[in-house]
């Protein structure tokens, strides 16, 4: 109600002008955000070392404080290096927080840390705006502090083949995600966060980034509990860095410094202009026969995906975490190719470009027939679903496909 909102912000609130900047303490630096509304912002904060130069292609390493005495935090910092965004950077590394203004100095609200999705190569944390959500849990008198950030995308994030295995270099996305959210952990406190009530929330590569994570019993230090929207550890590629050595070939040789170079690739792409390797990413990822080429892969012992998640699952080696698991209506529209136009196709799809458990083949053929029967050949029934025998101009299939789409990526996102 309106009176219960009053009296929850006379308790956690403390007068502010409306001219007021806001700052915040962190270590010692004075960082200044902007306010809006009821809110108050704080962008652009790097959480590791820039991965430029001799750190591409490493693990992030923790940046430990800021070097100067204020830091401008009004603003979100720059995306990282994707396909057609001229202004995406290599030094990219950077955390947002959203909390309710004017909050007393001991008010402690939960956290919810978002992670964004686009198949691994695309968008960043500025591209999902938090007022909305912010005001929501204000007006409801349910107020949160709201964390967004960026990590590594495409091959500079998620190189494949035998040299980023070899160079301990898989993965490294989802390992700017875990630096990201220890951060929150050792800093939230002065932005009015309770570090013991952290909830994580991403969607599609978002969500398949904290089932991921979940696959260590250790996620439990990072967070308590989890809001998976369209994806899931099982809901998308778990293959070998092998695999990929044909899309970042074409990667590397996409950037005119490195065309030629057939030996210790990371070392030439480290002196490569920023402009070329955005090409580069978008010429590889357009090239790809898999759509979404740079995705995590299986990692070994000590990794983060050390095996299937259907193994590490059948032998209890998660954290576990309660859960809220859905699906946007239609999901499968988005991943599906145009190209599917028989049922040949779509069983070609299935049994090539998603990990399954290692069962023998004539096995799996079986299973993908059941499936079938389950998504029968009617486009009425297929998605975009409500939109009866419409099949946009495309194969009944593609519509079939789309509608096995959507169900990986709503239900798997449950079982993982």
């Amino acid at each position: 109600s309106i009176l219960f909102t009053f009296l929850l912000f006379a308790r956690f609130s403390t007068p502010a002008k409306a001219t007021d900047v806001p700052t915040v303490q962190l270590g010692t630096t004075t960082l200044t955000g902007s306010a809006f509304l009821n809110l108050e912002f704080y962008g652009g904060i790097p959480y590791a070392e820039p991965p430029v130069g001799n750190l591409m292609f490493k693990p992030p390493v923790p940046l430990r404080g800021l070097s100067s005495p204020t830091f401008d935090a009004s603003h979100f910092g720059a995306i990282c290096l994707q396909p057609g965004e001229s202004a995406s950077s290599e030094d990219c590394l950077t955390i947002n927080v959203f909390k309710p203004a004017g909050l007393a100095k001991d008010v402690k609200l939960p956290v919810l840390a978002f992670i964004h999705g686009a198949g691994f190569i695309a968008t960043s944390s500025a591209k999902f705006n938090a007022t909305a959500i912010m005001e929501q849990s204000i007006s409801r008198g349910t107020p949160i502090i709201y964390v967004s950030f960026n990590y590594r995308l495409g091959p500079l994030g998620f190189p494949t083949g035998h040299e980023a295995a070899a160079s301990n270099a898989l993965n490294l996305g989802l390992k700017d995600q875990l630096v990201a959210l220890q951060w929150i952990q050792d800093n939230i406190a002065v932005f009015n966060g309770d570090k013991s009530k952290v909830t994580v929330f991403g969607e599609s590569a978002g969500a398949m980034s904290i089932t991921v994570h979940q696959l260590n019993p250790n996620f439990k230090n990072l967070a308590r509990a989890m809001i998976l929207e369209s994806g899931g550890a099982a809901s998308g590629h778990a293959f070998p860095p092998s695999r990929g050595q044909v899309d970042w070939d074409n990667f590397a040789k996409a950037v005119p410094e490195c065309a030629n170079c057939k030996e210790n690739v990371f070392s030439c792409l480290r002196g490569a202009d920023s402009t070329d390797l955005r090409n580069a990413i978008t010429t590889s990822w357009t090239q790809s026969k898999d759509g979404f080429p740079f995705m995590p892969v299986l990692d070994g012992p000590g990794g983060l995906l050390p095996e299937l998640p259907s193994g590490l699952i059948a032998k209890g080696k998660f954290a576990r975490l309660p859960f809220i698991a859905g699906a946007n209506l239609d999901e499968g529209t988005f991943l599906t190719p145009p190209s599917v136009n028989s049922t040949a196709d779509i069983e070609a799809v299935l049994m090539s470009n998603y990990t399954t458990p290692n069962v023998p083949s004539r096995q799996l053929k079986a299973a993908v027939s059941e499936l079938l029967k389950l998504y029968p050949d009617n486009p009425a029934l297929g998605s975009p679903f409500n939109t009866g025998n419409e099949t946009f101009s495309l194969s009944p299939q593609w519509k079939r496909l789309s509608a096995i789409g959507g169900f990986q990526y709503g239900i798997l996102s449950c079982i993982c």
